[in-house]
């Protein structure tokens, strides 16, 4: 499992430390679907270029069809990572 991608999170608006770490694919969903249990902003970076691409978090929260499903998408709207998160 290569971690490739370098998570940002944290709430500096409200006095909140800011946190890297590191996670791999796997892990990357689930982080951010536990999201909406934090009041933490969080960005997510892929490794995997020259250079960190951050990616664009987006969520069907809202959606009654689909509403687990998360992709993170590059800035030119590839699907980099998706999958479903868990109703908690």
């Amino acid at each position: 499992m290569v971690n490739r991608f370098l998570i940002i999170a944290g709430n500096p608006e409200i006095g909140d430390t800011t946190e890297a770490s590191f996670k791999a694919e796997a892990e990357i969903i689930s982080f951010v679907d536990m999201q909406d249990c934090h009041d933490q902003t969080v960005r997510v970076f892929d490794l995997l270029h020259s250079a960190p691409v951050e990616l664009r978090i987006h969520g069907s929260w809202h959606n009654p069809n689909n509403p687990l499903y998360i992709m993170l998408t590059d800035p030119y709207g590839n699907v980099v990572v998706d999958g479903y998160g868990t109703n908690h």
